[in-house]
């Protein structure tokens, strides 16, 4: 009986050492994650701008115009590729790892609950344009959260495994005639299926 224990014990011990020795190996090296993060952080300045800052530009003049809603210029809708918001979420789950993305749908496409009824707080919705088309409608009052042109540089690294790594970056936020740096910036990075995300937003708050 002992020896029995003794040899699961024994097992246990070598499979928790290889499990180890698995999830605390990186994928890749810290100078290729650190190229990855570069290439996360630049793409994720334009999600940041349509989801947090200024958003989709919408004309006044000729527009479809629904609820306080107007549609989006076709100018800013061929800048960043997007037609619907599908199309716009597919970008954001490009850059943000899933647990950020449902926080983003949260505060940017789902109703929020106003007392006893729902009130379209959503920035963005498809509507139907009465020809069979559909228009990306843009809240004409929304508020942003993030403030001005934002740049990542500095990019390092902290803590890398498989599947977590966190990086500190220097963000620089230009916002008309001025500018400041805020350094030592720590973001997370996640790896999920089809490969690393950003795990916390990056825009630079108005606040």
């Amino acid at each position: 009986m002992k020896r029995t224990v003794c040899k699961i014990a024994v097992f246990l011990l070598l499979f928790s050492l290889v499990l180890t020795s698995f999830t605390g190996c990186a994928r890749e090296s810290d100078e290729e994650l650190i190229a990855l993060a570069e290439a996360l952080l630049e793409k994720s300045a334009a999600v940041n701008e349509i989801c947090f800052g200024k958003g989709l530009s919408f004309g006044d003049e000729d527009a479809y115009i629904t609820s306080g809603y107007v549609e989006a210029t076709k100018a800013a809708r061929e800048k960043y590729g997007i037609e619907t918001v599908e199309e716009m979420k597919a970008l954001i789950e490009s850059v943000y790892s899933v647990a950020t993305c449902d926080y983003i749908d949260t505060v940017i496409f789902n109703p929020v609950r106003e007392g006893s009824t729902f009130t379209s707080y959503r920035r963005y919705f498809d509507a139907l344009d009465g020809e069979g088309g559909v228009c990306l409608m843009v809240k004409k009052d929304y508020e942003p959260l993030a403030v001005g042109d934002v740049s990542y540089a500095n990019v390092r690294l902290v803590s890398h495994s498989r599947a977590r790594a966190e990086i500190l970056v220097d963000l620089t936020v230009t916002d008309g005639e001025n500018s400041r740096t805020d350094r030592d910036v720590s973001f997370a990075l996640r790896y999920e299926q089809g490969g690393w995300k950003l795990d916390t937003v990056t825009y630079a708050s108005l606040k």
